[in-house]
């Protein structure tokens, strides 16, 4: 079987179909759903303390609550097939450092952020 093969673990017993092959079902951490409620362009606000460790010239990380970012894309689309995110929405960033624009990037959860 394809999951034995892989040693991986299934959260049911696989159930057979009619050709005779296992069905593998992957749950995520998160939700990983979306509804849609912030669109390409929205602009967002974030509510939950979130710290970021990736941002240019802050290697001590940086926490985002209460930053304004623009919705770049919801990711539970790819190619045609609907897929599973953690955190759905990749959101932009500009913050200001020694006078100088730093641009970055996050993926959020619906529940960490409100539309502006």
């Amino acid at each position: 079987m394809i999951a034995q093969r892989a040693n991986l673990r299934l959260s049911q017993p696989a159930a057979r179909t009619t050709v005779g092959r296992a069905r593998l079902t992957v749950h995520a951490s998160g939700n990983g759903v979306s509804t849609g409620a912030f669109a390409e362009g929205t602009r967002i606000k974030v509510t939950k303390p979130v710290k970021l460790y990736s941002v240019p010239k802050h290697p001590e990380g940086i926490d985002i609550e209460g930053m304004e970012g623009v919705v770049a894309k919801d990711i539970t689309n790819f190619k045609g097939k609907v897929i599973s995110a953690n955190f759905p929405y990749v959101v932009k960033f500009v913050t200001q450092l020694g006078g100088a624009d730093i641009k970055f990037q996050a993926h959020l959860g619906e529940e960490e952020m409100q539309a502006l």
